[in-house]
């Protein structure tokens, strides 16, 4: 399978209504493994389909391997209800985040990584710190303006 059609395939069904996916296990994960919420029903897929896996590790070889190691990264999406959809969302962030390294090469880019899960999440740019926060914003409202080129 090539990559466009892998996130052609990820991003069709992520644009399907959220249905109980196929091959899930719901589970209950206590307020300490998840912060400060309380028990909430997740999600735990066996594996990513070869689509989700190849564009998921697009995605950290784009941008998420300045955030955290390639396994974590890989295991945060098995917990996700609608892994298509989360990816989506990803790879959204790995286009925003090449588009702003263009014009600033040498940013920390674990912040930058930091600041577009915020803005994926729905912060504005009044909850964002830092001179760059109106430059994400804007970016990430124009949204990308084309698909990757990879193989």
């Amino acid at each position: 399978m090539e990559f466009h059609e892998a996130l052609q395939e990820v991003l069709d069904a992520a644009r399907q209504p959220k249905e109980h996916p196929p091959g899930m296990t719901p589970v209950a994960l206590s307020g300490d493994a998840i912060g400060t919420m309380d028990l909430r029903a997740r999600a735990w897929h066996e594996s990513l389909t070869p689509a989700q896996e190849m564009v998921c590790r697009w995605v950290w070889e784009s941008c998420a391997q300045h955030d955290e190691p390639w396994e974590q990264f890989e295991v945060g999406f098995l917990y996700d209800y609608n892994i298509s959809h989360e990816l989506a969302v990803w790879v959204r962030i790995a286009l925003v985040f090449a588009e702003f390294l263009k014009q600033h090469p040498s940013v920390n880019k674990q912040q930058v990584i930091g600041e577009l899960c915020r803005l994926s999440a729905g912060s504005r740019v009044t909850e964002l710190k830092g001179n760059r926060a109106k430059e994400l914003t804007e970016l990430w409202k124009q949204g990308p303006q084309d698909l990757p080129d990879c193989e």
